[in-house]
Protein backbone atom coordinates (compact mmCIF):
# COMPACT_ATOMS: atom_id res chain seq x y z
CA UNK A 1 0.00 0.00 0.00
CA UNK A 2 1.43 3.40 -0.93
CA UNK A 3 1.72 6.24 1.56
CA UNK A 4 -0.93 8.28 -0.24
CA UNK A 5 -3.50 5.58 0.51
CA UNK A 6 -2.78 5.44 4.24
CA UNK A 7 -5.01 7.18 6.74
CA UNK A 8 -3.10 9.19 9.31
CA UNK A 9 -3.66 9.08 13.03
CA UNK A 10 -4.68 12.73 12.77
CA UNK A 11 -7.35 11.92 10.17
CA UNK A 12 -8.70 9.08 12.30
CA UNK A 13 -8.82 11.19 15.47
CA UNK A 14 -10.60 14.03 13.63
CA UNK A 15 -13.15 11.56 12.26
CA UNK A 16 -13.67 10.04 15.72
CA UNK A 17 -14.21 13.39 17.46
CA UNK A 18 -16.59 14.58 14.74
CA UNK A 19 -18.56 11.34 15.03
CA UNK A 20 -18.76 11.72 18.81
CA UNK A 21 -19.97 15.31 18.48
CA UNK A 22 -22.70 14.10 16.12
CA UNK A 23 -23.68 11.37 18.59
CA UNK A 24 -23.87 13.93 21.40
CA UNK A 25 -26.25 16.02 19.28
CA UNK A 26 -28.41 12.97 18.59
CA UNK A 27 -28.54 11.98 22.27
CA UNK A 28 -29.53 15.54 23.23
CA UNK A 29 -32.29 15.56 20.62
CA UNK A 30 -33.49 12.17 21.81
CA UNK A 31 -33.63 13.36 25.40
CA UNK A 32 -35.61 16.45 24.40
CA UNK A 33 -38.15 14.38 22.47
CA UNK A 34 -38.47 11.25 24.62
CA UNK A 35 -41.57 10.97 26.78
CA UNK A 36 -40.68 7.59 28.30
CA UNK A 37 -38.69 7.95 31.55
CA UNK A 38 -36.75 4.72 30.97
CA UNK A 39 -35.72 5.87 27.50
CA UNK A 40 -34.73 9.31 28.80
CA UNK A 41 -32.64 7.71 31.54
CA UNK A 42 -30.90 5.46 29.01
CA UNK A 43 -30.20 8.37 26.66
CA UNK A 44 -28.86 10.51 29.51
CA UNK A 45 -26.55 7.69 30.55
CA UNK A 46 -25.32 7.28 26.98
CA UNK A 47 -24.89 11.04 26.67
CA UNK A 48 -22.68 11.15 29.75
CA UNK A 49 -20.57 8.23 28.52
CA UNK A 50 -20.21 9.66 25.02
CA UNK A 51 -19.32 13.06 26.44
CA UNK A 52 -16.54 11.52 28.52
CA UNK A 53 -15.25 9.57 25.51
CA UNK A 54 -15.28 12.73 23.38
CA UNK A 55 -13.30 14.60 26.03
CA UNK A 56 -10.69 11.82 26.20
CA UNK A 57 -10.22 12.00 22.44
CA UNK A 58 -10.03 15.80 22.64
CA UNK A 59 -7.35 15.57 25.34
CA UNK A 60 -5.36 13.08 23.25
CA UNK A 61 -5.63 15.34 20.21
CA UNK A 62 -4.54 18.35 22.22
CA UNK A 63 -1.57 16.52 23.75
CA UNK A 64 -0.48 15.31 20.30
CA UNK A 65 -0.79 18.65 18.52
CA UNK A 66 -3.80 17.67 16.43
CA UNK A 67 -6.16 20.08 18.23
CA UNK A 68 -4.05 23.00 19.44
CA UNK A 69 -5.48 25.05 22.25
CA UNK A 70 -5.36 28.77 22.72
CA UNK A 71 -5.82 29.79 26.31
CA UNK A 72 -7.76 32.98 26.86
CA UNK A 73 -6.57 35.67 29.19
CA UNK A 74 -8.62 35.89 32.38
CA UNK A 75 -9.75 39.38 31.43
CA UNK A 76 -11.24 38.10 28.15
CA UNK A 77 -12.96 35.25 29.96
CA UNK A 78 -14.50 37.65 32.48
CA UNK A 79 -15.64 39.98 29.67
CA UNK A 80 -17.45 37.13 27.88
CA UNK A 81 -18.93 35.84 31.13
CA UNK A 82 -20.33 39.28 31.90
CA UNK A 83 -21.71 39.58 28.36
CA UNK A 84 -23.58 36.28 28.61
CA UNK A 85 -24.83 37.00 32.13
CA UNK A 86 -26.27 40.28 30.81
CA UNK A 87 -27.95 38.45 27.94
CA UNK A 88 -29.41 35.91 30.37
CA UNK A 89 -30.81 38.70 32.55
CA UNK A 90 -32.43 40.29 29.51
CA UNK A 91 -34.11 37.00 28.66
CA UNK A 92 -35.48 36.44 32.19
Amino acid sequence: MSDKNKISTEDISIDVIQSQKSLLDLYCNGIKEASCKNLRDLLQSQLAECSQDQFLVFEWMSENGVYPLEYAEQQKVQKEKTKFCNLKEQMD
